[in-house]
Formats: C-alpha cells, sequence, structure tokens
C-alpha cells in the first residue's frame, strides 16, 4: 500500500500527467522530457510506474549493484532445469568505478552555476540494476569531483553517480540536464528564503491552496528578475537579503 500511495508513486503519476499533456500538443510531441531526481525517487517505484518516453537521471549510491546484460547464449550453455538467466556478470559498484585506474576519464563541455566547466566523467552502458530498475537498461555515469579555490586552498566537491534510464541519449546531454537542475534548486530555496513558502501564514484550507499558488508564481517571477541586468549591474533579486526580515514577510503576506 506505502508503494502504490507513497511520494515515489505519487511523483511518478505526476510526471506521467505532464509527459500526457506536453505529448498532446504538436510542438511538443518529439520533444524530450527530462526528469532529474535524487536518491529518494531513484528507485523500483518510479521505474515501474514512469512512462518510458521520459528520461530518468537519477542520482543513487555509490555502493549500488550492477549487472551486466546476460549473454545471448547464457540460457543454451546452462544444463538441467531452470529459468532463463535474465542478469550477466556482476559489474563493478560507481565507487569502484571512479577509483578504477584502468578505465579512461572523458571530458564533457557543460555550462552550470553561469559559468561553463570541463567535465570529467566515467560512464558503463548497458548495465542492470536488479533491486531498483529490474531488467531495464541503464546508463552508469560517474562524475568526478570538482576542484574550486576557497580562502587560497584547492577543494573539491563531491562525486556525482548517476543513472541513466535510456542508453540511446548523448552523454553530453544527460550531464547537462543534470546540471540544468541547479537552477530549479536556486528558484527553490528563494521561495523558501525570501518569500516564506515554508511558513504556515494562516490555517485555512483556501488560503493554504491561494499561499502555495501565489508562492509559485512569486518564485517564477522572481528568477525572471534575477538574471536581467539593471543598467550594467549585477543582476540582484527584488527583494534584497538586508530587506527580507520577518516584518517585511508578515508584510508581504498580511491581508
Amino acid at each position: 500500500m506505502q508503494r502504490q500511495e507513497g511520494l515515489s508513486a505519487q511523483g511518478a503519476r505526476l510526471l506521467n500527467k505532464i509527459a500526457e499533456r506536453c505529448h498532446s500538443v504538436a510542438v511538443w510531441k518529439d520533444k524530450i522530457l527530462w526528469a532529474v531526481v535524487d536518491a529518494s525517487f531513484c528507485n523500483q517505484t518510479v521505474f515501474r510506474l514512469l512512462d518510458p518516453k521520459i528520461v530518468l537521471i537519477g542520482r543513487v549510491r555509490k555502493d549500488i549493484r550492477l549487472y551486466g546484460p546476460a549473454p545471448p547464449n547464457a540460457s543454451m550453455a546452462r544444463a538441467g532445469r531452470g529459468r532463463k538467466a535474465s542478469y550477466g556478470p556482476l559489474l563493478p559498484t560507481p565507487e569502484q568505478l571512479r577509483q578504477d585506474d584502468a578505465t579512461r576519464w572523458k571530458k564533457c563541455p557543460t555550462f552550470a552555476a553561469g559559468q561553463k566547466h570541463e567535465l570529467n566523467y566515467k560512464t558503463i552502458a548497458p548495465v542492470l540494476w536488479r533491486s531498483g530498475a529490474a531488467q531495464r537498461s541503464l546508463r552508469l555515469l560517474v562524475i568526478r569531483p570538482l576542484r574550486y579555490r576557497a580562502h587560497g586552498h584547492t577543494l573539491y566537491r563531491q562525486p556525482a553517480y548517476l543513472l541513466v534510464d535510456n542508453i540511446e541519449v548523448p552523454v553530453a546531454e544527460a550531464l547537462q540536464a543534470y546540471f540544468y537542475r541547479w537552477e530549479i534548486e536556486v528558484d527553490q530555496k528563494d521561495e523558501k528564503d525570501l518569500l516564506g513558502g515554508v511558513v504556515r501564514h494562516c490555517g485555512g484550507a483556501p488560503a493554504c491552496v491561494s499561499c502555495g499558488c501565489l508562492c509559485g508564481v512569486a518564485g517564477g517571477s522572481d528568477q525572471s528578475l534575477w538574471i536581467e541586468p539593471r543598467r550594467g549591474r549585477r543582476p540582484t533579486s527584488p527583494l534584497a537579503p538586508a530587506q527580507t526580515s520577518d516584518s517585511v514577510k508578515r508584510r508581504a503576506f498580511a491581508g
């Protein structure tokens, strides 16, 4: 019951409805709908319910067990009774692939956080995730930690381990789609910090629905204003951090 009505199942059904509405429009019929999710939505329930036309890119743990596809003649080589082999040999875990010196790093230019980056990645395809996607062919992507400078020191970010459920999608497009999620994360942070989207301003059900719609519209407007420069100045939000005190939030949602 929890798998049928849980958050993962509801999210997969919502994505299917969005894909159905997009594919009903002639201009968007042949467009790819990307679903970039974190590890909590990259699970068996989502893979089972999600429309195959949606390209899912999900973060996974570094120690998941992956298998290669079964050889075509695997069932003929077996003697006696038994089911046909569905999985091939055990493959390295994402972390083992990252540390494997025999597998070379590949390079891919990607735009993220307002500038271009040269990503290093490793990939294996096709792979099978027995406990998550069953016999669905996936692509494993391992992104090398990005290097950056802070306080005079060279630091590294955490590596990323991704699964793409369509092996025909070019790697460069999948990586760029994953990094485009950063803009969504920034917008959500603005809605929480600047607009108080997570603060309960009222208790009535109709008011809560209206407040949620207001935050969504205002968040989209805030994001569009954020990237629009004003007379050569650095792009700023209409609500600067100095003006986002609790009194300002109360005045914004008063009435």
